[in-house]
Parts: C-alpha cells; structure tokens; sequence
C-alpha cells in the first residue's frame, strides 16, 4: 500500500491503481486494499468505479464495517 501511495504522489496514478489492483486480485478480500484502492479511484476521477468496488465487496459481506464506512466517506465526497 505504501507503494500504491508514493506512485500516487509522484504523479504516476495509472502505476498506483495498477499496483492495488494486482494486490487486491492476488489475495483474499482485504479491506484495507478495497478501501485504499476505492479512493484512489474517487481521486483520480473515477467515482463510480470507487462505488462499484465497495458495492462488490460489501455483497459478499453486508455487514463489513469498515467497507461500509468507506462507501459513506465516498458517498460524502461526492454529496450522494
């Protein structure tokens, strides 16, 4: 994750959501990952991807406290 972020700050956002694509596709659901990978989409210009995302991961588990959270943060953001 930390290196999704410093491509992210060095302006290589296409490496950044390569990078936490490939981790969240290698390994089992992570929240972590899901939610990192999820505002990299908002931040970038693609909030629906953002959504769509979240909404995947929180099918599989409705109850999942911290992927609802970040699609609250989201939905904040983007005054949904």
């Amino acid at each position: 994750m930390v290196s999704a972020e410093l491509y992210e700050k060095a302006g290589h956002k296409d490496d950044a959501v390569d990078l936490l694509e490939k981790a969240v596709a290698a390994q089992p659901p992570a929240d972590a990952l899901i939610a990192e990978l999820s505002g990299l989409y908002a931040r970038t210009g693609d909030p629906a991807k953002a959504e769509a995302i979240l909404n995947t991961r929180l099918k599989a588990d409705p109850k999942d406290v911290a992927i609802r959270s970040a699609l609250a943060a989201l939905y904040i953001e983007q005054r949904k």
